[in-house]
């Protein structure tokens, strides 16, 4: 605010405060003085102790009487506090964002129509230099191109179309250059995603000269296995014809003769064991006793 103008906060009245506190630090410093001269015994102790009591009863009525006379003092600045946060600080805040909000609608409106107009330059460029492959947006971040307020607020934005205009022009000059290279189209496709000559380049041969040494690689193993094929082969042909064995009879089987009558006796069975020597002899059909 201007010297000049209305005040809208004055102080009609500081308030008056008395204090008597210096008194009461000289009576504490007495007492204590005092008591540090006594004796400390069992007769004595108890008077100091209620010295102590005493002291720090007065302490606490002290600093009652402290933080009522802050919250009376305070009181009215605090009101004045919510009165200004409500008249002032939020009204002030209110208007502010409202005006920038109208500011703000209005600078973006500038700025979408320099982006119409800087769009619709852009597609006539690429139409004259055959440039299909590259977005408006996508020009603008490459060539680093940002539309400001006083682009927008001109009626022609020249700096900004110039910008557009060589990078457009440098994007047409390197597909010129790489459709008289060999492997044009390879490199090509890599100019797309990169948009540089020597890049595009640099990705193409490193991928033919990965792509030739394993034709190189394919081949030695190839050339390996015939060789190793024929030296085998070699030995093979050089080596005795080996004697065949006469096929062997397969052995006889012995006869599986019957015995009308056999007798065994059992040590030390459980008569679990037993009873599945029972099972088995029923099972396979053997005749017993027992």
């Amino acid at each position: 605010m201007s010297e000049t103008s209305t005040a809208l906060i004055t102080i009609s009245r500081l308030p008056a405060i008395e204090e008597h506190l210096k008194a009461l630090r000289e009576s504490w410093e007495q007492r204590a003085a005092e008591a540090a001269t006594m004796v400390c015994t069992e007769d004595t102790v108890q008077s100091l102790k209620d010295l102590r009591a005493a002291m720090r009863k007065e302490f606490e009525e002290a600093d009652t009487q402290r933080k009522a006379a802050k919250k009376k003092y305070l009181e009215p600045w605090d009101q004045i506090e919510a009165t200004f946060k409500e008249c002032i600080t939020d009204a002030f805040k209110r208007a502010d964002d409202s005006l920038k909000a109208t500011i703000t609608g209005y600078e973006n409106e500038l700025k979408e129509k320099c982006k119409a107009e800087l769009e619709r330059y852009y597609k006539e460029l690429c139409t004259l230099d055959n440039i299909d492959f590259l977005s408006f947006e996508d020009a603008m971040r490459a060539s680093g191109i940002k539309i400001g307020l006083s682009d927008a607020k001109r009626a022609t934005p020249r700096q900004a179309m110039d910008q557009l205009g060589k990078f457009v022009s440098s994007v047409a000059i390197g597909m010129d250059q790489i459709s008289q290279m060999d492997d044009a189209p390879a490199i090509m496709a890599e100019y797309k995603k990169c948009l540089n000559v020597g890049q595009a380049v640099s990705v193409v041969q490193e991928r033919k000269r990965r792509e030739q040494a394993e034709i190189e690689a394919a081949e030695a193993r190839k050339r390996a296995q015939e060789e190793q094929a024929a030296a085998v082969a070699k030995v093979d042909a050089a080596a005795p014809a080996r004697p065949v064995a006469p096929p062997q009879a397969a052995p006889a089987q012995k006869e599986d003769k019957i015995f009308p009558e056999f007798t065994f006796t059992v040590y030390n069975a459980r008569r679990s064991q037993l009873i599945k020597l029972r099972d088995f002899m029923k099972q396979e059909g053997i005749n017993y006793n027992g």
